[in-house]
């Protein structure tokens, strides 16, 4: 079994991203996309684009906001089938996995039990 390897873009505004980021994430502006004649411009992308076991993951604050999901669509329709958007945005991600920020969230770090307690359960 092969590893996956991951190539994640944070496609927030840059002032969102210094102050707070997954480790390792690119900053990737939907201005940058927007602008591009060819989207795999960062040398990154280009390198994960289709390739076996390799995905690119884009996410945003939440995974509700539309940034995310336009710039996968653009990816997409410019030939990129590897492309992902992560479920429930940073806004999740750093419910389970907080240790992989760098800087100062902006979110809320919420306790499993009363994550738990607020979908209802008993």
């Amino acid at each position: 079994i092969s590893e996956r390897q991951m190539l994640i873009l944070d496609v927030r505004e840059k002032e969102d991203y210094d102050q707070c980021h997954i480790i390792g994430a690119f900053h990737f502006p939907q201005i940058r996309l927007a602008h591009a004649t060819n989207p795999f411009s960062l040398p990154e992308v280009y390198q994960f684009k289709n390739k076996k076991n390799h995905m690119i993951v884009l996410y945003d604050l939440e995974e509700e906001i539309t940034v995310a999901r336009k710039m996968g669509n653009i990816f997409f329709e410019k030939g990129a089938d590897n492309v992902y958007i992560m479920a429930g945005g940073l806004r999740a991600f750093v419910q389970t996995h907080n240790h992989l920020i760098v800087g100062e969230c902006p979110v809320p770090i919420v306790a499993k039990s009363s994550r738990l307690g607020a979908y209802g359960a008993d």
